[in-house]
């Protein structure tokens, strides 16, 4: 019995003392979790403070990072994902730019407020985009024969000096490795006289230089104001060829230096551009320099990260870029034919938008209900060319080539300076000429790829899928077959030519007929064409175009339908 209650004790003591030794390392492993959660949670305020506190956000050109996950690097590449663009005293940058911004306004410094996180982006560097281990135009995309699609820059120019200064000076600063480009700047009518006066100064060292400015050619029958849609639609000669292709900017946009370099990277991989029958069997509509962080097409809108759905470094949307992309020749020429279509009653009544009502999900709709589009923000988007643009790639299955870089880094970004789209639901804000945004939205303003993160960014894209393996996101963002996409466009292009032929069946006055051209809108949205008697204009349609920022031209509105 002794030895039995002495072994029971012992037995009864391993069991406590093993009981306890658990507790104990429970505890220490629950400590160590503790301290830390608490170091990550420090850390992290740490961050949001930098990130919120003054001088501001870090500027796009600024930005670091490696382009691309550094689990998919190899040893190799790792000594490029610490490139940055090396950072310069902000006196000197500041200094410079407001003695040009100042003596372009012919006002004193003192009018000319420049954050001080936006100098670098004013800033003029020594020609250094030789990064480290080689130069851009060592690259096979400027090697002699490569690929070299023709490209023709168009600048929007009106009331914002600063911000103009900075895009123009972000474009003679990129890598053109010898390449000539054709710059035209639009100076809209009424313009600040320091707007006009600083364009007739610029110097373009790539290229011949046109400038229109809007306020010298209204005594020939122009419109006095464009407006920035009427801008956009009347940059380029209407009939383009498939060879031709178009880069619009607006001015409160700023360019990567190696943007171009982007471009030709991308006609090498997915080229030739300037064969359209390849582009429309693609339905490719053009190649975005910039990468989205939102999806502006719900509202409200919300946060969309592309690298979070897809891991290539490129995928196609069926949203158009607005903030930085390059059109092609083929499928411009065909979107401002129907553009001049779309745009007529009863398809669209330009009117409309000066009485349109509500705010924010209640805002008013534009345009006959038969031809909106579901679930589409685009719909109550007033002053705007790219809700047709829209319109144009939906009913066609049609989409834009996009970077996928790592944080969005992109080839272009926009700082949404005050002006005509600028506020909520595409309100106009007054112009701010010699000032730039201080609240900068970072899903909005996403960081530019650097000079120096050249061979960063080749090897991020030197593996861009095959065009049939890109992965394809429609309208609302969702990952779709691009073979749907076309379905989906016919059988929408279908309702409307059903609601044309309807609505013609019920009027059979003149008004009836023109309403008829339902057909050859659908038609042209799916790539087709109705018959010309159902289409054409007469004189006083063709007349509500003039003054109005739209094309002017009887003639061009009948050879356009």
């Amino acid at each position: 019995l002794a030895m039995m209650a002495a072994a029971t004790n012992a037995l009864v003591g391993q069991q406590h003392r093993a009981r306890w030794a658990y507790f104990a390392s429970a505890s220490r492993v629950c400590t160590l979790v503790l301290v830390l959660l608490a170091c990550s949670l420090a850390l992290s305020l740490l961050h949001l403070v930098g990130a919120r506190g003054e001088p501001g956000p870090a500027s796009p050109a600024e930005s670091a990072g490696p382009l691309v996950s550094s689990s998919a690097l190899t040893s190799s590449q790792v000594p490029y994902l610490a490139l940055v663009a090396p950072a310069a005293p902000a006196a000197s940058y500041a200094d410079a730019d407001v003695a040009i911004a100042a003596q372009a306004a012919g006002s004193s410094t003192s009018t000319l407020h420049i954050p001080t996180w936006h100098t670098p982006l004013l800033h003029t560097p020594t020609h250094a985009s030789a990064a480290p281990g080689g130069s851009v135009c060592e690259l096979p995309e400027f090697a002699p024969g490569a690929p070299r699609p023709h490209i023709s820059i168009y600048v929007f120019a009106w009331r914002r000096l600063t911000s103009l200064i900075r895009l123009l000076q972000s474009l003679a600063q990129a890598e053109y490795c010898g390449h000539r480009m054709p710059l035209t700047i639009l100076v809209d009518g009424f313009a600040l006289p320091s707007v006009v006066q600083h364009v007739k100064g610029f110097g373009w060292p790539h290229g011949p230089l046109t400038l229109l400015i809007q306020d010298e050619m209204a005594g020939d029958g122009s419109p006095a104001s464009l407006g920035i849609r009427g801008m956009w639609i009347n940059c380029s000669r209407p009939d383009v060829s498939d060879s031709e292709h178009v880069l619009p900017l607006e001015d409160d946009i700023e360019v990567s230096p190696l943007y171009y370099w982007w471009l030709l990277r991308a006609a090498a991989q997915y080229g030739p551009l300037g064969d359209g029958d390849l582009m429309r069997q693609r339905r490719l509509v053009g190649i975005s320099l910039y990468t989205p962080r939102l999806n502006e097409i719900r509202y409200p809108q919300v946060k969309w990260l592309p690298d979070a759905h897809e891991r290539a470094p490129a995928f196609l949307l069926q949203v158009p870029c607005s903030w930085g992309a390059l059109f092609l020749g083929s499928q411009w020429r065909e979107f401002l034919a129907f553009y001049r279509q779309r745009v007529t009653p009863p398809f669209f009544n330009f009117s409309q938008e000066a009485t349109q009502r509500g705010v924010g999900k209640s805002r008013e709709p534009l345009g006959d209900p038969h031809l909106r589009l579901p679930n589409s923000r685009s719909n109550v988007w007033p002053r705007s060319w790219k809700r047709f643009l829209i319109d144009f790639m939906y009913g066609r299955g049609l989409l834009m080539l996009y970077p996928n870089l790592r944080g969005q880094r992109s080839f272009s970004t926009t700082y949404m300076e005050r002006g005509g789209h600028s506020a909520k639901d595409g309100r106009e804000e007054s112009s701010q000429a010699l000032a730039v945004r201080k609240d900068i939205d970072p899903l909005k303003t996403v960081p530019l790829v650097a000079a120096s993160q050249v061979r960063a960014a080749q090897h991020a894209l030197a593996d861009l899928p095959a065009f049939d393996s890109l992965a394809v996101f429609d309208l609302q963002h969702e990952r779709r077959p691009a073979a749907a996409l076309v379905h989906q466009g016919f059988a929408f292009t279908e309702n409307v030519r059903w609601w044309g032929q309807a609505r013609a069946s019920r009027d059979a006055t003149g008004r009836g007929t023109a309403a008829g051209g339902g057909t050859a809108a659908a038609g042209a949205a799916a790539g087709g064409a109705g018959p010309a008697s159902e289409v054409a204009p007469d004189a006083a349609t063709a007349d509500r175009f003039k003054g109005t920022g739209e094309p002017n031209s009887a003639a061009a509105a009948a050879a356009a339908a």
